[in-house]
């Protein structure tokens, strides 16, 4: 059994908040230390300290980075899901070897806290508990971000204090170690191969920020990241008997195609738009409804304010078309009637 996590959870990186960066000094300041690469992770030679945060952070929820339930709650607040990321704009303070770091607004506007493992088996809202804290048996790190590549280091010492517990299993923390050493390659790849502090230092403060703006990693690590993620899914799928394959497109509206098939062997299909504090989708459904009627198309809706929600689902089954909606209150209401 693991804790579940929610969103006013603390976030931190356990070795003292810290994580190596690029360090280019701000001139003209003397003395400054020269450029310095950051290397394996190490309080120094180029450290930051990333602040503690707590499991909902605005900026990142904007973007639809931050995965939760919406109408299923633990303590009056939503419960994370699978690959939540507190994302962009996580403040950081340059501690090592000096305060004057060029490169801290790159490291603040690209910055990632993620939810690495996830509980297969246990749906929060139709999605799987997301797993997160280092200190614990076995140990479910959150992956922060740092350079050359992300590390394993985060925790969720809060986590703690919540009495919802849910079944973590083996499989679950292989396939989550599976996904921090493919994101920690993928990253040492591309990272290395964009040419490192010289480059950086070449184009400047102003052109780094806006390649990586326009760029988002460039469409070579896009679809590198997107493979990645499909395979982990398929193997997930292969070994649990159940999981999800997904594709999105990322940014402040995002687009994803997802595949799930459940424990009984059915699959559900979906298109969804994820905005702030609001999501859609429109999908197909295999599982029969409780009249045993093949199922069909669906349409859902929600929207949240961080400690809840509510959600809106339209659903063909057969002759029947179900509408269930969630208020405000928590009070769930359904209507059935025959297709028209």
């Amino acid at each position: 059994m693991a804790k579940a996590c929610i969103l006013n959870d603390l976030t931190l990186s356990i070795v003292g908040s810290m994580s190596t960066h690029n360090f280019v000094p701000v001139p003209p300041v003397p003395p400054v230390p020269p450029p310095t690469l950051a290397v394996w992770y190490s309080p120094a030679p180029a450290s930051a300290v990333e602040l503690p945060l707590p499991m909902i952070w605005p900026p990142g929820n904007m973007i639809g980075k931050n995965k939760y339930s919406v109408t299923v709650l633990h303590k009056g607040l939503g419960i994370i899901q699978a690959s939540h990321d507190l994302g962009i704009l996580i403040a950081h303070v340059q501690a090592l070897p000096a305060p004057n770091n060029l490169l801290t607004i790159v490291h603040t506007l690209f910055s990632s806290r993620k939810v690495m493992f996830s509980a297969s088996t246990v749906k929060i809202q139709g999605q799987p508990a997301g797993i997160a804290g280092l200190i614990g048996l076995p140990p479910s790190p959150m992956m922060i971000c740092a350079e050359p590549m992300g590390f394993p280091i985060g925790e969720v010492p809060t986590r703690w204090l919540n009495t919802l517990e849910v079944g973590f299993t083996l499989v679950d923390f292989l396939l989550g170690a599976l996904a921090i050493a493919a994101s920690m390659v993928v990253d040492w790849i591309f990272r290395t191969s964009q040419g490192g502090l010289d480059e950086i230092i070449k184009n400047g403060l102003r052109q780094t920020i806006i390649d990586k703006l326009r760029d988002a990693g460039g469409a070579t690590e896009w679809i590198t990241k997107q493979g990645v993620g499909v395979a982990l899914g398929l193997i997930q799928m292969g070994v649990t008997g159940q999981g999800s394959v997904a594709v999105g497109l990322g940014g402040p509206c995002n687009i994803q195609f997802q595949i799930q098939k459940d424990a009984s062997g059915n699959y559900q299909t979906s298109l969804g738009v994820q905005g702030p504090g609001v999501a859609g989708s429109v999908g197909y459904d295999t599982t029969p409804n409780a009249k045993g009627q093949a199922a069909g198309f669906n349409a859902q809706g929600s929207y949240n304010y961080g400690a809840g929600g509510g959600s809106s689902t339209v659903s063909q089954h057969g002759d029947d078309q179900v509408t269930t909606h969630q208020t405000w209150g928590g009070q769930t209401t359904s209507t059935s009637r025959p297709r028209r």
